[in-house]
């Protein structure tokens, strides 16, 4: 039986995750609550542990945010404090010490994936389709055919299209009102390979004057500030009126990479029919959330085959 890579990379990192539990333990003492548990504070579930109580340990000691576990359940926890436990007959609540540090708070705004770094305060900015013009290259900065026209084409998705909206004249426009963000990219070299460097960063404020910048070394970091920005921008649901946005939070300031290289989605149209409009709407989605590798799993043996250059199809369907 072969082993492939994937399959050593994993006993690996399973090597090392039990290796950094087990260097952990030496230093935590746990307390035993009997019949109490919480509910709404749970990690994941370490059914394989089957209620016992030192794999339940490892289990718990291998993240970073657990506080402690059900035993009864075989649930972690991120947070076992007192005001949030209640009775639960047959079970042990084990309290982790000293307590891990607390999962950081979201952001007031939403943005997915989380930043990896960021900072808000408590501003708002208003953004107005009659006044905003949109994202344009910084003095200084390189230039990029691909950022120019995710630039328009992201401008021109931000204030989506419904019946009933009420447009805002320019005169109801007010001093704290954005009216561009700045882009700079240090290269425009447009080659994509995994590994390229997708940082960027962004900042935000309404005063003393409205100013929003991004700021990127290569073309990719840009492209997903743009749609950083994009999530940002929120509508009033009450009154749908979809010509004026907001974004809270300011002054902000956002530092981001990925977490992982490779940031991947699958898509089988072998097996299952998939129109071309939803492969597209895939294809946006990826964008929306950068996602940067597409697995087209486009033919297979139990349905048609591709054929790609030089190879020639068959004359004749197999069988």
């Amino acid at each position: 039986m072969r082993t492939s890579n994937a399959d050593v990379d994993e006993r690996r990192l399973a090597k090392l995750m039990l290796l950094t539990a087990m260097a952990a333990m030496a230093n935590v003492t746990w307390t035993q609550i009997p019949s109490m548990d919480n509910y709404g504070y749970d990690i994941k579930t370490a059914s394989s542990c089957a209620g016992n109580a030192t794999c339940l340990q490892t289990a718990c000691l291998s993240e970073r945010y657990c506080a402690g576990f059900s035993q009864k359940f075989n649930i972690l926890k991120f947070n076992v404090s007192a005001a949030t436990l209640g009775h639960e007959a047959n079970n042990v609540l084990w309290v982790r010490h000293p307590v891990p540090p607390s999962i950081p708070q979201p952001p007031p705004i939403p943005i997915w994936p989380l930043p990896k770094r960021s900072t808000f305060g408590a501003g708002e900015i208003a953004v107005h389709k009659a006044a905003f013009t949109g994202f344009a290259l910084a003095p200084g900065s390189a230039t990029s055919a691909l950022l120019s026209q995710s630039m328009e084409r992201v401008h021109a998705a931000l204030f989506p299209s419904r019946l009933g909206i009420t447009s805002v004249p320019k005169s109801a426009l007010t001093a704290t009102t954005l009216t561009k963000c700045t882009v700079s990219i240090a290269s425009g070299d447009e080659s994509l390979q995994l590994g390229v460097n997708e940082s960027y960063s962004m900042h935000i404020r309404a005063l003393p004057v409205p100013h929003c910048s991004i700021e990127a070394p290569a073309v990719w970091g840009a492209l997903h500030a743009l749609q950083t920005f994009s999530m940002m921008l929120e509508f009033d649901r009450e009154t749908q009126r979809t010509s004026v946005g907001t974004i809270r939070g300011l002054p902000l300031s956002i530092d981001d990479e990925p977490r992982f290289e490779h940031r991947g989605l699958m898509l089988d149209t072998a097996r299952h029919f998939v129109p071309v409009s939803i492969i597209k709407t895939h294809l946006e989605a990826m964008s929306a959330s950068k996602i940067n590798v597409l697995h087209w799993h486009l033919s297979d043996m139990q349905s048609f085959c591709t054929c790609s250059p030089p190879c020639s199809p068959p004359s004749s369907p197999p069988g």
